[in-house]
């Protein structure tokens, strides 16, 4: 009866493996996914050897790499597993022999590492080599853990044929996916190379680059950080996908964080994990709580500087390989090409409005002889082409001491009464900056630290919280006026817009110089009735209510 029972289990033991080997043997000719194939594989072996716990790696670029776990060993344990290839002695043996490797007592074969023994709690181990026309692919480690076993002939002779039919499966896999990540890649390439064709204007460019990017390379976020003009930060323009920022909140300093980094570095970086990540916050602050994982940020070259980074997020840990590394930096120089493009385009348009805006205020200048009316339609033209959506000119009345208000735009009549004359003991920025022939700008002072009388201008104009420059007008080097001018935003100034104003208030300058001086208005006179008064031309610049500044204005920054 022994003999029959056993006789009956080996047959039973026969038949299982040979289904799983067949289940391998159909993975060759019928499963194409990579991952697929790999679970059908260990899952299988693993059945054959009667184990409890197993792992796959595959030897990439002279390393063992963990693909998948069996049982105990989990496959977010295994896949965090990478070894130089010498650094395994076992896996070594078995893929130069081509035979599998059964230990009973692990801890007596020196080609095991101690440490790994302990941490994968290995009491007996097979080892089965994946070998394809004489091609190392890989190995499986087949462990059992609770106890010590011994594997038959038979298992070994039998995990070596199947290792190899492994082996083949695993390489037709490899192949179907290299080729259809070469489709992907081209079909990536195509797709970013005609979003710069879909406009020359530079945020609907940088919109589609980040759409197109997160759809080819299956991403959950993608962003685009470029330099701002001061060289000194990274802004973001445009994002597709899970942000917990809005868009206009993220900037980050040249040099810091992980985009600031790889700016400054002129190379690409990622982190596999930003939620374990002792710097996540601060390296990666796009991903915050937003259940982005993996982050890769390459950089966007432009002529051979870098000009900005296309970042990118995963909600998966480890998902970027080295073959993604490269064709992300494929599709980074082909948006690169793209926002250069834009960019020219940009810095044209810019060039164009300053000079017509330019052009309207020395057309301003010289359509009268009245201050006033040259100074309201100057302001007219500012306001309309620079975004400026608060502003005023002040001639300086010598005689007097003080500054003489000739017009203004966006503010309130009732609180434009107040600084129809402001003396230059006012101690305002206007009058520092006249005081001082120089340019001040909110960079310089804000609320926090203005003197007293500053403080109370800034509250009584509404315009604490915004971008503002005060200027001296001066003609060959003497005083004749100021100018004060506020945008909606609090973002710093560029040379290119420090020189527009400045040539606005030498073009004010001559005006001033060449015309009579204005008479002096009472307070109350704004709001006379019947009386729009000579400070703001009749457009009705003198609104109660702040104008909306235009939103497409090419000199908005």
């Amino acid at each position: 009866m022994a003999l029959f029972a056993f006789e009956v289990t080996d047959a039973v033991n026969r038949t299982r493996t040979r289904d799983a080997a067949l289940r391998i043997s159909a993975a060759v000719m019928s499963i194409l996914s990579l991952e697929e194939t790999i679970r059908v594989v260990l899952d299988n072996l693993a059945f054959i050897a009667g184990t409890n716990a197993g792992a796959l790696l595959l030897l990439e670029d002279d390393q063992w790499v963990g693909m998948a776990g069996f049982g105990e060993y989990t496959d977010d344990v295994v896949t965090q597993q990478r070894y130089p290839y010498e650094d395994m002695p076992i896996g070594v043996a078995a893929v130069e022999s081509k035979q599998a490797i059964a230990a009973e007592e692990p801890r007596e074969d020196p080609r095991f590492i101690r440490e790994r023994l302990d941490y994968f709690n290995i009491k007996s181990s097979l080892i089965v080599p994946m070998v394809s026309a004489n091609r190392s692919i890989g190995v499986v480690v087949l462990s059992q853990t609770d106890r010590k076993r011994s594997f038959s002939d038979e298992q070994i002779k039998f995990a070596t044929v199947i290792g190899s039919h492994a082996a083949l499966a695993i390489e037709n896999a490899t192949i179907y996916e290299n080729e259809h990540y070469i489709r992907k890649s081209l079909e990536a390439i195509e797709a970013i190379s005609e979003a710069g064709l879909v406009s020359l204007d530079l945020e609907e460019v940088l919109i589609e680059l980040v759409t197109r990017t997160q759809d080819v390379m299956q991403m959950d976020a993608a962003m685009i950080l470029l330099a701002d003009e001061t060289g000194e930060n990274l802004v973001a323009r445009a994002a597709a996908g899970n942000l917990s920022v809005p868009l206009n909140e993220i900037r980050t300093k040249i040099g810091d964080g992980l985009a600031g980094r790889a700016y400054k570095e002129g190379v690409p970086m990622k982190i596999d994990n930003v939620q374990n990540h002792p710097e996540a916050k601060d390296l990666c602050p796009f991903a915050e709580n937003s259940g982005v994982r993996s982050v890769l940020v390459v950089p966007l070259r432009l002529g051979g500087k870098v000009a900005g980074v296309l970042q990118i997020g995963s909600h998966r840990e480890k998902a970027f390989s080295a073959r993604e590394w490269g064709l992300i930096q494929v599709l980074a120089d082909r948006a690169a090409m793209a926002v250069q493009n834009s960019l020219l385009h940009e810095t044209t348009k810019k060039e164009l409005a300053r000079v017509a805006l330019l052009r309207d205020v020395a057309a301003a200048c010289a359509s009268s002889q009245d201050l006033r009316k040259i100074a309201a339609r100057a302001l007219r033209a500012v306001y309309e082409e620079m975004n400026c959506f608060r502003a005023s000119v002040y001639y300086l009345d010598r005689q007097r001491e003080g500054l003489v208000n000739l017009a203004f735009t966006g503010h309130a009549p009732e609180v434009m009464n107040e600084f129809l004359f402001s003396p230059l003991t006012r101690g305002t920025l206007l009058t520092r900056a006249v005081v001082e022939k120089r340019m001040i700008t909110h960079e310089e002072v804000d609320l926090s630290n203005a003197s007293e009388a500053e403080a109370y201008i800034l509250k009584a104009l509404n315009v604490g919280d915004n971008r503002r420059c005060t200027v001296p007008i001066i003609y060959k080097d003497e005083v004749v006026g100021g100018m004060a001018l506020f945008w909606p935003d609090k973002r710093p100034f560029t040379p290119a817009l420090i020189e527009t104003i400045l040539s606005i208030a030498n073009q004010l300058a001559v005006a001033i110089h060449s015309c009579e001086p204005p008479g002096l208005m009472e307070p109350g006179q704004l709001s006379a009735k019947g009386d729009p008064g000579e400070l703001a031309v009749e457009q009705g610049l003198e609104a109660a209510a702040p104008l909306e500044p235009p939103a497409n204005s090419p000199l908005r920054d």
